[in-house]
C-alpha cells in the first residue's frame, strides 16, 4: 500500500479490538494507492470498520475469530475492486431530477474491504504477497454456445433453424449468486444485471412496493424475476461496517397487477430489509444451480438456458466459483450473426480483486490491540514525489523546525518500520530524541554528517539506547549530550546484542560517549569523540563485548580553561557545562547559541598541554570477560585516565548491582587466642574458600579453609564482623559450638548468593592494540583503570563494601587477569601528567605509570612501540613498561 509523504497517515490501522465475535479495526483516514489503484478512505475523524477472514481459495483453511490467541498473528488485507454503481444506489447525488427521474448511465465504483489473512510463523506483509493474488488457474471455467445452426439445402439454402432465437440484441451476464445453503448457482440477466429500481420492503406481507424506476420494470416483458437488495453497510453511520456495498437478501419475486413485487415465502439468501426507508435492489432474470448446467455426457447435447443460449459449467471443486465473479456475452437477432462458441471455457472476466497489506495484528489476552502500545506493525509504504525520491531511506525524518520529513520525530519513525527493519534519514537540523531500539533489528540511522545534530530530549538520558538488538547502524550524525552519555547499547544476555556499527559521527559527551555491555560483533569506527572535562566524567568508549573493532577513532577530552564562553548580546551568560550546578536548558533552549557553542568546541586544537590537570578520565576502557577484541589506528589526547584501560568499571559494575539486601555482615564475639571453624554449604564442607573478620578497630584478618572445609587462624578477643569473600557466597548463619578444652567452634553455614562479583574479577582474552597513538593521559598509555569504592556503600551495604574492598585492592594491583596481549607498534608519550597527590603516590607504590603499566598477564606480545616523554617532570617514578605479574612475555623494541 502505497501512502503520499505529504499525508503519511492515510490507512494507518492504530487500534483493533474483537467485539460481539467480531474484529473491529480503527484506522485513520486518507488516500493511497492499492497495487496502483487510487483508493480513499473519506472523512477527517479516524473510521472504524468490520474486518472479515479470507477464505479459500486465498487461504486454505479459512481463520477464525475463535482460533485467536495470544501471540497469533493476522495480516491486516485491504481488498479492493471495481464495480459498477447504479445512479439508484445514491440517487440524492447520481440522479438528475430535471430529466425526470431515469438513470442515464452506469458508473464505474473502486470498492474495497478489511479483510485478514492468519500468518504462519516467518511471514510477513512482504512474504504473502503473492498468497493474496487470485489463482486463476484455479477459477470455474465457463461455456457458452449456440444451438448448431439447421439449414435446408437447396439453390435458396434456408436456415430453418438453431443458433440465437431471441427477437433483440442483448448483452447477457452470468454470475455467481450468493445463497445459504452454500450450493454453487449463478443468476443471469439479458440486460447485463442493468434492470433495477428502490422500493419499501413489507416483510408482513412480502411485498416490494416500487418507488424509482417502475417504467423500466414494467416495461421489460417479464414478470419473474430474481431479487437482490443491496445495501450499504453499515447500514448506519455510527456503527462500525464492512465500508462497502453488499447483497443483503435474495428471493424469487413476481411483478403483479398493481406493478408490486411480490416475495417468495423462502428467501435464498439473507433476510428481507427492514425499515420505512427505500432500498436498492438488482433484478435478474432468474436463478439456477451450477450442477444443472455441467458437461454433457457424451451423446447429448448441452442444457439451454434461453433462446439456444447454452451454458457448460466447469464442475465445481475447491470453492473455484466464488460471489460476484461474473461473465458476459452480446448475441444479436435476425439476420446478424453469431458465432457459435460465445465463450470458449473461459474463467470469469471479473471481478479482479487488489490485494494488499496494511498491518500486522499480534493478539494479545485482552485482545485489544493498538499501534502506541507496539500491538500493531505497519506494512505501509510511504513514498515521496518522482521529484524527491530518497534512494534507501525507508523513512526521512525532519526536525520539525527547519527539515520536515515523513516524520518529524526519530521515535516516530522507528515506530512505523516494519518489524524486519529498514533505514532512517536524518534530515538537516537539530533534532531531539532519547530513541530507544529494544528487541529490533537490520535499522540503519544515518544523517547527513554535521548538518545532522542531535541532542537528549531528556537531557540526561541516552540520545540513542540499545537493547538486546542486531544488525544496527547509527552513522553520520552530531552527537551533543552536555549531561549524560550519547549511545548505550545493552545485552541482557550472551548473543542478544551483536553486529553493532557506530561510525562517521562527531560526539560531544559529558559522562561518557559510548558505552557496550554484554555485546557481540561491535564496530566503533571513524568517529570523532569530545569529552567535556567535568569532574566524575567517565572515559569515552567503554566497552564489554566480544569480536569487537575500535579503530580509526579520533579522541581527546576539552581542557575545561579551553571552553570558551558564548555570550549573548542583551542574554545571560552562557553557562559551562562543565560545571556541576550549570543549568544546561540555558544552552540547550536557545538554538542560535548552542549552534555556535559547539561550532567554537570543535575548533578546539587538542596539540597543547593543558595547565590544569584533567578531571574527566577519557580514553578507551575494555571491561573484564572480553574476548577477541581490536583496538587499532585510533587518536587518543588527553584524560585524567589511561589512553586505553584493560579491566571492568567498578562504577559500571555498581551501577548494575541491586545492592538491596544483606547490608549488616554477621558478628561473633570471640574470647580466645584462636579463630576456629569451618565452613558448609547445604551440609556439606566448603575447601578453599576465603573468609574475611573485621573487628572494630578496622583492621582486617583472613582465613582459607581447608580440605575438610575448617580454618584456624589467630585472633585476639572482641567482636568481629564475617563476611565470605569467595564469589557466589553469602553467610547465611553462625553457630558457636563449645568444643571445652579447645574453645569455641564457629560453625558457618552458607548459601548461594545472588550477588554476582565474577564480572568485576573477569578475564580478558585475545586483546589486539595496534598502531594507536596515545598522549597527554593522567596515568599510563595503556594500563589499569582506576579502582574506587564510594564513599556512601559502607553505609548503604556493608556486606558488598566489604567485598568491594578486598576485590578492590587486588584490582588495583593485578587488575582482570588477561590472556593473550599483542601490543604493536604504538606511540605513547607525554602520559602520567597526574599531579602527584597522596592517591597518587599510594598507587605508585602499588604499580609502576607512564607508557605501558599491566597487572596480571600471560602470552603478551609488546613489539615496536615508540615510548617517550612521559612523566613530564624527573621528580616522577615513570616507567616505559610495567608487568605486575606476567608468564610468556615478549618485548621487543
Amino acid at each position: 500500500m502505497a501512502i503520499p509523504a505529504n499525508a503519511i497517515d492515510g490507512f494507518k490501522v492504530t487500534a483493533a479490538s474483537v467485539d460481539a465475535g467480531q474484529v473491529v479495526l480503527t484506522l485513520q483516514p486518507g488516500h493511497g494507492w492499492a497495487d496502483g489503484r487510487l483508493v480513499h478512505l473519506n472523512g477527517s475523524d479516524p473510521v472504524m470498520r468490520l474486518a472479515t477472514y479470507l477464505t479459500p481459495p486465498i487461504q486454505t483453511p479459512g481463520a477464525t475469530v475463535d482460533s485467536l490467541e495470544v501471540g497469533v498473528r493476522d495480516a491486516v488485507v485491504l481488498d479492493v475492486w471495481r464495480e459498477a454503481l447504479n445512479g439508484f444506489q445514491r440517487p440524492d447525488t447520481l440522479i438528475e431530477p430535471a430529466l425526470g427521474g431515469p438513470d442515464t448511465s452506469e458508473r464505474l465504483h473502486t470498492a474495497m474491504a478489511l479483510r485478514l489473512y492468519r500468518l504462519s510463523p516467518g511471514e510477513t506483509c512482504c512474504t504473502i504477497a503473492t498468497a493474496l493474488q487470485d489463482p486463476l488457474a484455479s477459477q470455474g471455467k465457463l461455456t457458452v454456445s449456440l444451438q448448431p445452426t439447421e439449414v435446408i439445402d437447396g439453390d435458396c439454402p434456408v436456415v430453418a433453424g438453431g443458433g440465437y432465437t431471441g427477437f433483440e440484441h442483448l448483452l447477457y451476464r452470468i454470475e455467481i449468486a450468493q445463497v445459504d445453503t452454500g450450493i454453487p448457482s449463478f443468476k443471469w440477466s439479458q440486460f447485463n444485471g442493468g434492470l433495477v429500481g428502490r422500493g419499501r420492503f413489507n416483510a408482513a406481507t412480502r411485498r416490494v412496493m416500487i418507488t424509482a424506476n417502475l417504467q423500466a420494470i414494467s416495461t421489460a416483458r417479464l414478470d419473474q424475476f430474481y431479487l437482490e437488495a443491496i445495501q450499504y453497510d453499515p447500514l448506519s453511520p455510527a456503527t462500525p461496517g464492512r465500508g462497502h456495498w453488499r447483497v443483503t437478501y435474495g428471493a424469487q419475486a413476481t411483478l403483479n397487477s398493481d406493478n408490486e413485487l411480490e416475495l417468495a415465502d423462502t428467501p435464498l439468501f439473507g433476510t428481507i430489509p427492514s425499515g420505512d426507508s427505500p432500498v436498492f435492489f438488482r433484478l435478474w432474470n432468474g436463478i439456477e444451480q451450477i450442477g444443472d448446467f455441467l458437461a454433457p455426457v457424451p451423446g447429448n447435447e448441452p442444457v439451454e438456458l434461453l433462446d439456444g443460449i447454452r451454458l457448460v459449467f466447469e464442475a465445481p471443486a475447491a470453492a473455484n466459483y466464488r460471489p460476484g465473479d461474473y461473465w458476459t456475452f452480446p448475441v444479436r437477432a435476425g439476420e446478424v450473426g453469431n458465432p457459435e462458441t460465445l465463450i470458449d471455457a473461459q474463467p470469469p472476466a471479473g471481478i479482479h480483486y487488489q490485494r494488499v497489506p496494511l498491518a500486522v495484528l499480534t493478539w494479545n489476552e485482552a485482545q485489544t490491540l493498538s499501534f502506541d502500545n507496539a500491538d500493531i506493525e505497519d506494512c505501509r509504504e510511504i513514498f515521496n514525489p518522482l521529484t524527491n525520491q530518497r534512494v534507501c531511506c525507508t523513512f526521512t525524518v525532519g526536525d520539525g523546525r527547519s527539515s520536515h520529513g515523513d516524520f518529524d520525530a526519530i521515535e516516530e519513525a522507528l515506530r512505523h518500520l516494519p518489524a524486519s527493519g529498514g533505514e532512517i534519514c536524518l534530515l538537516p537540523g537539530l533534532h531531539e530524541t532519547n530513541a530507544q531500539l529494544d528487541n529490533r533489528h537490520h535499522i540503519k540511522i544515518k544523517g547527513c554528517d554535521k548538518h545532522t545534530r542531535v541532542v537528549p530530549r531528556d537531557r540526561e538520558a541516552p540520545i540513542f539506547q540499545v537493547v538486546d538488538s542486531r544488525c544496527i547502524v547509527l552513522e553520520h550524525m552530531d552527537l551533543v549530550t552536555l549531561g549524560g552519555v550519547a549511545m548505550a547499547l545493552h545485552g541482557s544476555e550472551a548473543g542478544s546484542l551483536q553486529d553493532i556499527d557506530i561510525g562517521h559521527n562527531r560526539v560531544i559527551a559529558c559522562q561518557q560517549a559510548i558505552v557496550v555491555q554484554q555485546g557481540q560483533g561491535i564496530h566503533i569506527h571513524h568517529n570523532l569523540i569530545r569529552m567535556l572535562d567535568k569532574a566524575g566524567a567517565g572515559v569515552a568508549i567503554y566497552l564489554a563485548a566480544d569480536d569487537s573493532r575500535i579503530d580509526a577513532n579520533d579522541i581527546g577530552v576539552i581542557p575545561a580553561p579551553s571552553l570558551p564562553p558564548v555570550d549573548q548580546p542583551g542574554e545571560e551568560p552562557v553557562p559551562d557545562p562543565t560545571d556541576p550546578c550549570a543549568q544546561l536548558e540555558l544552552i540547550y533552549g536557545n538554538i542560535p547559541v548552542f549552534t555556535a557553542y559547539i561550532a567554537q568546541i570543535w575548533a578546539i586544537s587538542l596539540l597543547f598541554l593543558p595547565s590544569n590537570p584533567f578531571n574527566a578520565l577519557g580514553g578507551i576502557q575494555i571491561a573484564g570477560g572480553s574476548e577477541r577484541v581490536a583496538i587499532l589506528d585510533n587518536q587518543i589526547t588527553g584524560g585524567a585516565g589511561n589512553g586505553i584501560a584493560l579491566g571492568t568499571s567498578l562504577a559500571e559494575f555498581l551501577a548494575g548491582l541491586d545492592l538491596e539486601g544483606d547490608a549488616t555482615p554477621p558478628t561473633i564475639n570471640h574470647d580466645g587466642p584462636e579463630l576456629w571453624g569451618g565452613v558448609r554449604l547445604a551440609g556439606s564442607p566448603q575447601a578453599n574458600l576465603t573468609l574475611q573478620f573485621e573487628p572494630s578497630d578496622g583492621t582486617r584478618l583472613t582465613a582459607l579453609t581447608d580440605t575438610a572445609g575448617t580454618f584456624l587462624i589467630e585472633a585476639t578477643p572482641g567482636t568481629y564482623q564475617v563476611s565470605v569473600l569467595s564469589p557466589g557466597y553469602q553467610i547465611a548463619a553462625i553457630t558457636p559450638e563449645s568444643r571445652g578444652e579447645f574453645g569455641t567452634f564457629y560453625q558457618i553455614e552458607l548459601e548461594r548468593s545472588s550477588l554476582d562479583l565474577s564480572d568485576l574479577i573477569a578475564f580478558l582474552y585475545d586483546l589486539s592494540i595496534h598502531h594507536n597513538t596515545i598522549s597527554t593521559m593522567g596515568l599510563a598509555g595503556i594500563g589499569l583503570p582506576t579502582i574506587e569504592v564510594p564513599d556512601d556503600l559502607a553505609s548503604n551495604n556493608q556486606t558488598l563494601s566489604r567485598l568491594l574492598g578486598f576485590y578492590a585492592q587486588v584490582l588495583r594491583i593485578f587488575g582482570n587477569p588477561v590472556l593473550g596481549l599483542d601490543i604493536t607498534d604504538n606511540h605513547i608519550f607525554q602520559c602520567f601528567q597526574n599531579p602527584l597527590t597522596q592517591a597518587l603516590r599510594d598507587l605508585i607504590g602499588q604499580r609502576g605509570l607512564g607508557g605501558i603499566s599491566l597487572g596480571l598477564c600471560a602470552d603478551v606480545t609488546i613489539h615496536r612501540n615508540r615510548i617517550e616523554k612521559n612523566g613530564g617532570v624527573y621528580t616522577k617514578p615513570t616507567c616505559g613498561i610495567w608487568i605486575t605479574y606476567g608468564e610468556e612475555v615478549d618485548i621487543t623494541p
